[in-house]
């Protein structure tokens, strides 16, 4: 399989949804739903490690390490 469609498969083929949330205090919500956007890695944990994803891809690596903030589900 080429390399560029690795990368491709890891993440959303398309954009997730917005959810508008009616009567809401007269304030208009919109919701972004990134908990579609990957099977296995949900919310915006992709967003934030795509391109590090991408380097090591490129790169020949077969892991990557990372770790999310204070009270973070990213381990």
């Amino acid at each position: 399989m080429p390399e560029n469609k690795k990368w491709e498969r890891l993440f959303c083929p398309q954009a997730t949804p917005i959810r508008r949330l009616k009567n809401f205090k007269n304030v208009e919500v919109s919701i972004k739903r990134d908990d579609l956007n990957h099977k296995v890695i949900q919310g915006n944990k992709l967003r934030k490690l795509k391109y590090n994803i991408k380097y090591a891809i490129e790169n020949g690596f077969s892991q990557v390490a990372t770790f999310g903030g204070a009270h973070s589900n990213h381990l």
